[in-house]
């Protein structure tokens, strides 16, 4: 599934609507004088008949309008009786896209599965690996597309070092980069409204940026770019902490470490409803990166090794990628080319990314000096 985004031409995941059983229609019972068309009188068997199914058939033509006019009026009134995700596109500037996969039904919350953990069955195929600057906090990763070209959008954290970066994907290269203020700890990042969105971890804000081309000369085709900050946000959260954002061009979903997930309008950045994330009934805790595709919402843990995948409409977690074998590839892929490399210093998993066109996600992590091509596969069994 792929979800294209229109360009603009101008710049570079409470009340459900109360679903009403009808009866039996053959429960209803008809009024008094459908059966006796005078009182006191014997009635005529074919006029009482066709009176009896005329008032039935009228009762429940009333008990149907009114279901529907209520379901109507839920849905206009509470927007969380809508769909939690509707297909949606985003882009940073003329001819790019972000190749966020966008076929797949998306469900109202009253849709969602109960899956069973224990019949889910998992695998994460490696298709190939990337260089990746080893320095690199990674908090956020995203894949756009500009013109016919394939680029990561990373942000990365720490005081004094959090950046804002375009990143070839294939040899590593950081083609475009920005400084956060020293006082300011990056973290996801994310694509809305043709605009970068970077959230903060505990400044309570997070920014908003494009990605604007300037032609330095003109014989030779030399383009600069630069990320141009806009304006600034406020994050209203549990925790009042920044984390992990994406959405799909109609919500933006907010994680701030708890399990608490925060639907947005990618309007007005303001909070629209939460989803409580549980694994086997439990709270999930110290949700991370988040990366929606379709129905689901795929994130990292921190310090876990794995990814979890959350339907959008319940919260329950459906399906846990187990992801040490990505681990030990890097290990071993560092060790061969000798980096210096050991997960044990806060190399934690993070970052996904998803291309709907290959049907690949990217995965990597803080301080990895790789990123991994891989394929995230379920059944059900």
């Amino acid at each position: 599934m792929r979800r294209v985004i229109e360009p603009n031409p101008r710049s570079l995941k409470k009340g459900k609507a109360q679903q009403k059983k009808i009866d039996d229609p053959q429960s209803i019972t008809a009024p008094k004088d459908a059966i006796l068309s005078e009182p006191h009188s014997i009635p005529n068997t074919w006029t009482s008949l066709t009176n009896h199914i005329r008032a039935r058939s009228f009762m429940v033509k009333v008990v149907s309008l009114a279901l529907f006019t209520s379901m109507f009026v839920a849905l206009w009134i509470h927007p969380d009786a809508m769909p939690l995700f509707n297909d949606g596109g985003k882009s940073i500037d003329e001819g790019a896209i972000s190749l966020k996969s966008a076929k797949n039904f998306v469900p109202s919350k009253s849709m969602s599965i109960d899956h069973n953990l224990n019949h889910v069955k998992t695998d994460v195929i490696i298709l190939d690996s990337y260089p990746h600057d080893a320095k690199a906090f990674t908090q956020g990763l995203l894949v756009v597309q500009q013109n016919h070209d394939k680029y990561f959008i990373e942000s990365t954290g720490l005081y004094g070092e959090s950046t804002l970066r375009k990143v070839d994907i294939t040899t590593g290269k950081v083609l475009t980069q920005t400084a956060l203020p020293s006082n300011l700890f990056g973290e996801g990042i994310t694509l809305s409204r043709n605009q970068l969105l970077l959230l903060t971890w505990k400044s309570g804000n997070g920014f908003t940026y494009e990605l604007s081309a300037q032609k330095k000369d003109g014989r030779n085709g030399i383009i600069s770019e630069s990320f141009s900050r806009l304006k600034k946000f406020a994050i209203k959260t549990q925790t009042g902490e920044g984390w992990g954002i994406d959405g799909n061009g109609t919500h933006l979903i907010l994680s701030d470490g708890s399990s608490r997930l925060y639907v947005l309008s990618p309007d007005t950045l303001k909070q629209i409803g939460t989803v409580e994330v549980t694994l086997n009934g439990q709270r999930l805790k110290y949700l991370n990166e988040l990366e929606v595709v379709g129905r689901y919402i795929y994130a990292n843990v921190w310090y876990e090794n794995s990814i979890v995948k959350i339907d959008s409409g319940s919260g329950k977690v459906v399906a846990v990628y187990e992801c040490s074998n990505v681990i030990q590839k890097v290990e071993e892929l560092a060790q061969k080319e000798g980096i210096d490399f050991n997960t044990n210093d806060g190399a934690v998993l993070n970052g996904i990314a998803y291309d709907g066109d290959s049907d690949v996600f990217y995965i990597t992590g803080k301080l990895w000096p790789f990123v991994f091509g891989v394929r995230l596969v379920d059944s059900y069994v």
